[in-house]
């Protein structure tokens, strides 16, 4: 199977759910996959076109739908998809990718792939602030507290979550795997009560990954002055997926958590319990409140972003234009009226700015702060801090790698780096 045809399972088990009486997305990319390395072409193309129908607008599975049209003598269609993706920005390999070969007399394909050269022009906006040379890290979640600029991120390799100081002093501040072989993920701080409140989740990316372990998941709450742990709500029975994923806290201390679903935490409260939308939201990354608290922005990876109306629990995908990818986002941030995020379910990843409309229901403009960046492999989450728009990320692979890392983890390792971007760059 194509690393791209991976990675859409990636994203299909994270965002998306079968409405009733529709077939499973996840199963139609599985099979897809399997006919896809049985050189079954067709098969390959009639599930693929299966799993649009419930994802239109999915960029990888868009992908591998063009491919398979080129495969099976489709090349005006895989020409349609393979231009509408560039209209977003969007290229996951085409000029190197074998499946295009049938393609490759095509002038409007040629033009299409000198387009991507002019058309994918780097935008580096950010600046270096922190960079370890430990390239085994992994890093995913990351916090600012406000008072003081101190960044928290989490390793998901260790499931330690690591402190760097206003001096750029990195050190050692809590683990989520002190108790359970857990990754650490989202996390956010919560000046009001002095804590940061963080997630871990049984991965794959963890050195003590079992695969006949239990799926499990848990909350924690430490200390900011001892690192001491404050709260800890286990999940030890997870049915599938990634559990928990990031989590955002209201003023009053109500905690919100994504991962399969919406979970919910009230302030005070003992239990963690899922919420209910009809239709059913699930697969979420990134969670955000508008500055009222009225509406919690939420990434659906696979699908796109959602605002939920928390006093009536209803919910809908933000509306934007059709040249605007919305899926693979996974950090999400809101302030003042503008959405930014890590979209890195999408190649090249970005940090982008969405700015939103009065209703606070729609994409009117976006900006990108950071594209094409090849000296960071990828980036997952950050935070606000000022004008700046923070980040972490990963650098390039090392070489060689070392020999005691496990391969599972190669497209994920490098040196673990914090940049920031201007919220709104000068022109």
């Amino acid at each position: 199977m194509k690393t791209f045809a991976a990675a859409v399972l990636f994203i299909l088990a994270l965002g998306v759910a079968a409405p009733a009486q529709q077939p499973d997305p996840n199963a139609l990319v599985r099979e897809a996959g399997a006919a896809y390395q049985q050189q079954d072409y067709q098969t390959f193309v009639e599930k693929t076109e299966a799993a649009r129908r419930i994802i239109p607008n999915n960029a990888v599975i868009m992908y591998n739908l063009a491919c398979g049209y080129a495969l099976t003598g489709k090349p005006d269609r895989a020409m349609e998809l393979l231009t509408a993706l560039t209209r977003r920005k969007i290229d996951f390999g085409a000029a190197n990718d074998p499946d295009f070969t049938s393609l490759h007399d095509r002038d409007d394909f040629k033009d299409l792939i000198r387009r991507l050269d002019t058309m994918f022009t780097p935008i580096n906006t950010s600046e270096l602030i922190f960079a370890t040379q430990q390239v085994d890290m992994i890093p995913e979640g990351m916090a600012i507290d406000p008072r003081s600029g101190d960044i928290y991120f989490g390793s998901m390799r260790s499931g330690e979550i690591f402190l760097v100081d206003r001096a750029g002093q990195l050190s050692r501040f809590a683990s989520v795997a002190d108790s359970l072989q857990l990754s650490s993920l989202g996390m956010e701080v919560d000046t009001i009560r002095n804590l940061l409140w963080a997630l871990g989740t049984s991965s794959q990316q963890h050195a003590g990954f079992r695969h006949d372990a239990p799926n499990q998941a848990a909350l924690f709450a430490f200390d900011l002055t001892s690192a001491a742990t404050t709260h800890f709500h286990p999940w030890t029975d997870v049915p599938t997926g990634f559990g928990y994923n990031d989590l955002t806290v209201t003023t009053n201390g109500d905690i919100h958590i994504g991962g399969n679903a919406v979970y919910h935490l009230p302030a005070g409260g003992s239990t963690v319990q899922q919420l209910s939308f009809e239709p059913t939201l699930v697969g979420v990354n990134g969670l955000s409140f508008s500055e009222d608290e009225r509406y919690l922005f939420v990434s659906s990876y696979g699908r796109g972003l959602a605002r939920i109306e928390l006093r009536t629990m209803e919910w809908a995908y933000l509306g934007s234009a059709d040249t605007v990818e919305l899926a693979g986002i996974d950090g999400l941030y809101y302030r003042e009226g503008s959405l930014f995020a890590i979209q890195n379910g999408v190649q090249p990843w970005r940090a982008i700015r969405f700015d939103l409309n009065e209703a606070r229901d729609s994409i009117i403009n976006f900006e990108l702060l950071e594209f094409k960046n090849d000296s960071l492999t990828v980036a997952t989450t950050g935070g606000l801090y000022g004008d700046w728009f923070y980040y972490v990320a990963t650098g390039p692979a090392p070489t060689p790698i070392p020999s005691h890392l496990p391969t599972h983890t190669h497209r994920v390792l490098g040196k673990t780096t914090i940049m920031r971007a201007p919220m709104n760059p000068e022109p």
